[in-house]
């Protein structure tokens, strides 16, 4: 299969919030030698903010740059300031502190 066919498994998944399958599907699309595009990780981005992951979003995007060597776009910040203001709504009341990433 294609990177565009993992990609799409992928991001099926990740519209739902199944972080696990759309992590289970790059493991494997890794372990057959295909190389992550900037569509791969967004997808795995995507699935852990729908999920609610937002410090797992951040470590993701953080691995594209330094691991991956990808350029973020647009779409990746789009998705990390979304998981991030989630998790400022939902801790709030708990007056947790955010690692803010610089742009």
């Amino acid at each position: 299969m294609y990177l565009v066919g993992w990609n799409a498994l992928m991001s099926s998944y990740a519209q739902q919030g199944d972080k696990d399958s759309v992590v289970e599907l790059f493991s494997l699309m890794e372990y057959r030698g295909l190389a992550p595009d900037g569509y791969t990780l967004l997808s795995i981005m995507i699935g852990f903010c729908n999920a609610g992951f937002a410090t797992e979003t951040e470590q993701w995007f953080k691995r594209m740059e330094l691991e991956y060597k990808l350029e973020p776009w647009i779409e990746h910040y789009t998705c990390l300031v979304g998981a991030l203001g989630r998790l400022y709504n939902s801790s709030s009341r708990n007056k947790r502190n955010l690692n803010i990433v610089e742009c």
